[in-house]
């Protein structure tokens, strides 16, 4: 049986209900594009294509929403472990 969970990210969303809602909307968007794509490719495959519609979509903190840091810079870091391997494939 095929598992996909997301989330994007922690946070207070109190007295925030436009935000939440695009949060919503964004989630769910991206959890079904991405559980379509794990029917018919690999869980690898459909995880980086999952966390790059996280990382393009701007009410994210990450990738094109990324916050900037005190020194004004943005840094940014991802990974992926497959259990399986026991390793980072990419």
């Amino acid at each position: 049986m095929l598992q996909l969970v997301i989330h994007g990210g922690a946070g207070s969303l109190e007295g925030k209900t436009a935000e939440a809602k695009n949060i919503h909307q964004s989630l769910c968007r991206i959890w079904e594009e991405t559980f379509e794509l794990l029917k018919k490719k690999t869980a690898e495959e459909a995880v980086i294509h999952g966390i790059r519609l996280l990382e393009d979509d701007p009410v994210f903190n990450a990738g094109t929403g990324s916050k900037l840091q005190a020194d004004g810079e943005v840094r940014m870091s991802a990974a992926l472990m497959d259990g399986v391997k026991k390793g980072f494939p990419v």
